[in-house]
């Protein structure tokens, strides 16, 4: 229950992009190989210690970092272990696919648009970029190091 409250504490207090499809929010748990999703909406004070555990999902091993869309209807989570990003449905809350990727990825950011998704790859040195609609890699980008983070900027550029 303390990490509970302690992960519900770092999300409200730290409510990035990276974790908020409003009004939930997705914090990946590598140990359980799960996503737990958080209904903020139950929680109109913003409060550190409420925040209602809506459901736990299923995901493959090792997950690390999320990144939903900016439309909120889609969260992508990034496997490190198993070198795939699982896809949420975030209207349902509902794993409805699986894309591969590159070696230890550790992070992923999608495009302005919601067309593509990038994924920094830290054991391949690169980033796979995937095309969302049909949910598939259509390149990858040699990065010329071990990347770690990934931003979409104002003008749609990835760094």
């Amino acid at each position: 229950m303390k990490i509970q409250k302690l992960a519900v504490k770092l999300l409200l207090g730290a409510a990035t992009p990276c974790v908020l499809a409003a009004p939930f929010a997705y914090l990946p748990s590598p140990d359980t190989n799960q996503v737990i999703v958080y209904d903020l909406a139950t929680d109109s004070t913003r409060s550190t210690t409420a925040g209602k555990i809506l459901t736990t999902l299923p995901v493959q091993s090792q997950p690390v970092a999320v990144a939903p869309n900016r439309a909120g209807t889609f969260v992508y989570v990034v496997n490190k272990s198993s070198n795939s990003v699982t896809i949420i449905d975030s209207a349902v809350n509902r794993v409805v696919g699986t894309m591969p990727t590159g070696s230890k990825p550790v992070a992923a950011v999608t495009s302005r648009n919601d067309k593509k998704l990038y994924v920094a790859n830290s054991g391949s040195n690169s980033i796979s970029v995937f095309d969302l609609e049909k949910q598939q890699q259509i390149s990858t980008i040699a990065s010329g190091g071990s990347p770690s983070k990934l931003l979409s900027s104002n003008d749609g550029r990835v760094y």
